[in-house]
């Protein structure tokens, strides 16, 4: 179920987790498996007439879909950059239904609607295709998660009816805007590793959690150091670390 963001009983559960893997030096597993992703993928020019490769990069706690025209130009010289937050549509057009005249013979796409823009892009690999239309739409959730934090914490309304409510919110976005996701590449992925695109790239997410052994220092420290001495009965959102914000 997803967390109550006016829920108190909730939100010291989602505290309680982060300071318990923050102790644990290992502050990503609050938010496994959510992780930054890049990789090759090729784009239909927004004629249909022509093809070319492009290197995506996803970041869900920078809310940003980036393109650039190669590996290379990445990070510092973006093609151009999608807000999730603004993104209408993203999903596998299916050949039979959804098909578009410069769709090619064996290859599978997928569309990705903002308010400014619409690219299509495709592989001959469906099982990647699913994987980064999956992964653009987990990023997006928990980015307008994270904006809808944001925004409580700024409300008049809480801030002057529940003002003990301020101090969990920052504990939480504090952490949020101080962990390090662990970032997948998927260019270094074959299906010859027999696993598939998302069992790859959680296997790359959960290591990259079990050996973390840096701790993030000066977030919310008096909060971490002092315990709410209003505790009532923790309620659990998740049968897995993190998730808060998914189902």
């Amino acid at each position: 179920m997803q967390i109550d963001l006016k829920n108190p009983d909730q939100l010291d559960y989602v505290i309680k987790e982060m300071k318990k893997h923050r102790l644990l030096k290992k502050p990503y597993k609050s938010f496994f498996p959510i992780k930054r992703l890049k990789g090759t993928i090729k784009k239909v020019h927004r004629l249909g007439v022509n093809n070319y490769s492009r290197y995506l990069y996803v970041n869900p706690i920078e809310g940003v879909l980036i393109s650039y025209h190669s590996q290379s130009k990445f990070p510092h010289s973006p093609s151009y950059i999608i807000k999730l937050n603004e993104i209408r549509e993203c999903g596998v057009l299916f050949e039979d239904k959804q098909a578009k005249w410069f769709f090619k013979r064996g290859q599978y796409y997928f569309i990705v609607r903002s308010d400014a823009k619409t690219s299509y892009f495709f592989l001959d690999n469906l099982d990647l295709i699913n994987y980064w239309t999956n992964e653009i739409h987990d990023a997006k959730e928990f980015y307008d998660w994270f904006q809808a934090l944001t925004n409580l914490r700024y409300d008049p309304a809480i801030q002057e009816q529940n003002p003990g409510f301020i101090q969990k919110y920052d504990f939480i976005i504090d952490n949020i805007i101080g962990v390090n996701l662990p970032e997948c590449d998927l260019d270094q992925y074959s299906p010859s590793l027999n696993i598939d695109a998302a069992t790859y790239a959680k296997n790359h997410a959960q290591s990259f959690g079990d050996n973390q052994t840096q701790e993030m220092a000066g977030l919310g420290n008096d909060l971490l150091a002092t315990e709410d001495s209003s505790k009532t009965e923790q309620t659990p959102m998740s049968t897995s670390d993190g998730q808060a914000w998914s189902n």
